[in-house]
């Protein structure tokens, strides 16, 4: 893990070599774990930093630089994305905001065209129903959640258009949580990227909103790197009072846990001083996360690989740490299922 750590920390400007050449194995296990973690864009930027005598692995090199080419283009593929369905959705009078992806990589990262696109999530300002309606009569509708469904917009790209940005599954804390996002709703609809055309929420509100969504991918898909490198440039954002203001709604919301893990994260892998982490860290719970994080990957690729921590059993595995939200899994789960199939008939 020692080589994966600098290798994040020269690609944030916080190192500018390792601390002995790496060998072309050690290269291949370096772009392996890039790939799983989808970091592979924004770790391109330490081979660009380190000096030519530490590239040991030309064929890496050269393998390393065509994927981050690739993940450029498709970026710019997303924006025109981005825009369209914004227009779209601004044809049939619903306002919007983009969750995660270019949105956040354009408002945040140094680099936008190095971070690696997932889908492209939407925040739709509407009641559920008449959003479903209204898109149904143009596009294909499928896989109806109580937060999200899937939208036909693009033949070869999906586009997940939320009603919620995200739910918990503790009804207490998912009140609490939506009210939070129901309060900051018009200022999200209204906060324009710079000079890219649609909007994505600030930084206050991403500190919240990927700090849930870091959670629901640790008890459900699985979470990888590119989940925390995002929260890392978040939190770089914040100004102090925002940091504060964050570190208590954090606690109030119910997302303290999580918080002290990823802070950990930050802390050990990335460098960030204790000053300026969102939360106080948890040394050996965030030591559980890492190892989780290294063994599944981004949306838990590594897990679905072996077959392994599927269903009850990985719900139970979590439950010493997010009691609040493990024990009301199977409650929500039922309870959702009976909702799928109201809506099946209803809408």
């Amino acid at each position: 893990m020692d080589r994966l750590r600098e290798l994040i920390q020269i690609s944030i400007g916080k190192l500018d070599r390792f601390s002995t050449p790496p060998s072309e194995s050690v290269w291949k296990r370096l772009y392996a774990e890039a790939c799983k973690q989808a970091i592979l864009g924004v770790t391109y930027r330490a081979l660009e930093t380190v000096p030519a005598e530490q590239l040991t692995n030309p064929d890496i090199v050269a393998k390393w630089k065509d994927k981050k080419e690739k993940i450029a283009i498709m970026c710019e593929v997303y924006e025109d994305h981005n825009r369209r369905v914004a227009r779209t959705l601004g044809d049939f009078g619903f306002r919007c905001t983009f969750l995660k992806g270019e949105g956040l990589a354009f408002r945040f990262y140094p680099a936008p065209l190095l971070r690696q696109c997932g889908d492209i999530d939407v925040w739709v300002d509407g009641g559920r129903k008449e959003i479903i309606r209204t898109l149904r009569r143009q596009y294909r509708i499928w896989n109806i959640y109580y937060h999200e469904c899937k939208v036909g917009f693009f033949p070869h790209l999906t586009v997940e258009a939320h009603f919620i940005p995200v739910r918990m599954y503790n009804p207490r804390s998912n009140r609490r949580l939506q009210k939070y996002f129901e309060a900051r709703k018009d200022a999200c609809m209204r906060a324009e990227v710079p000079g890219r055309g649609y909007p994505a929420p600030d930084a206050p509100f991403n500190a919240i909103y990927l700090m849930a969504h870091i959670l629901r991918h640790v008890l459900n898909g699985g979470v990888g790197l590119r989940h925390i490198w995002d929260y890392y440039y978040v939190v770089l954002a914040l100004t102090p009072e925002q940091r504060e203001t964050a570190r208590l709604d954090l606690r109030r919301l119910g997302l303290g846990g999580i918080a002290a893990e990823v802070s950990y994260i930050l802390s050990d892998l990335f460098g960030m001083d204790d000053a300026t982490l969102p939360y106080r860290p948890a040394r050996r719970r965030g030591r559980k996360l890492i190892a989780e994080i290294l063994s599944e990957g981004n949306f838990g690729i590594g897990r679905k690989k072996s077959g392994s921590g599927k269903g009850l059993r990985r719900n139970l595995h979590y439950l010493g740490r997010f009691p609040s939200e493990v024990l009301w899994i199977p409650v929500s789960r039922v309870w959702h299922f009976l909702w799928r199939k109201y809506v099946k008939l209803s809408y």
